[in-house]
């Protein structure tokens, strides 16, 4: 079963691995545009299970506001932007083997909780390496700490990049609202999903 380090690998995909793309020749008068960004992943999921380990929470959430943030870059480089999104907590599963992979353990979140959930680039470009939320979205995540320093320790990455993100299918399961990955970057995971499946 293949599975990435998301810790290390997002962390990297966000802070290292984002190649830009830019619209025409920038001026000193009319400066660069970002038009697009692309992140490495070092490898792709085979299974819920693996997302799962790698994951410190696994939520259902609604997008409640966003905004627009940078990551730090070095004087002379284009700074790379971040969508920001506040979430609340619709429901959690608690599988057994949540977080096995990551030092930290599971995160402590509850139903009614507000995260905030960073993805590299924002809506208006071009290419992102993963969807970007919508406000007033609902996703099924699986989040994994920042592992930044000060008040961003406590926001979170989807894990994977792109293979923790899921959003509604039309179809579901005893009752249940069922959810299809949203990655096209050869993870092998269920075309649908519910938060049943994953375990509780």
């Amino acid at each position: 079963m293949k599975r990435m380090n998301t810790f290390r690998s997002a962390f990297a995909v966000v802070a290292i691995g984002a190649a830009v793309s830019l619209a025409g020749c920038a001026s000193p008068e009319e400066p660069a545009v970002v038009r697009g960004v692309d992140g490495s992943r070092h490898e792709i999921y085979d299974s819920v299970d693996g997302l799962v380990q790698d994951s410190s929470a696994v939520v259902t959430v609604e997008v409640l506001s966003q905004e627009r943030g940078e990551l730090d870059a070095p004087e002379g480089v284009l700074a790379t932007p971040l969508t920001i999104s506040t979430v609340r907590v619709l429901e959690l599963a608690e599988p057994d083997e949540l977080a096995e992979t990551l030092p930290g353990g599971e995160s402590t979140v509850a139903v009614g909780d507000e995260l905030v959930v960073r993805q590299l680039g924002d809506a208006e470009m071009e290419s992102t390496p993963a969807p970007i939320m919508e406000i007033g979205g609902s996703y099924l995540l699986f989040l994994t700490p920042t592992g930044l320093p000060g008040e961003a320790a406590d926001e979170f990455y989807v894990t994977g990049a792109v293979a923790g993100l899921f959003e509604p299918s039309s179809s579901g399961r005893g009752g249940e609202t069922g959810y299809t990955s949203l990655s096209h970057d050869g993870d092998d995971l269920p075309s649908d999903i519910t938060l049943g499946d994953i375990g509780s």
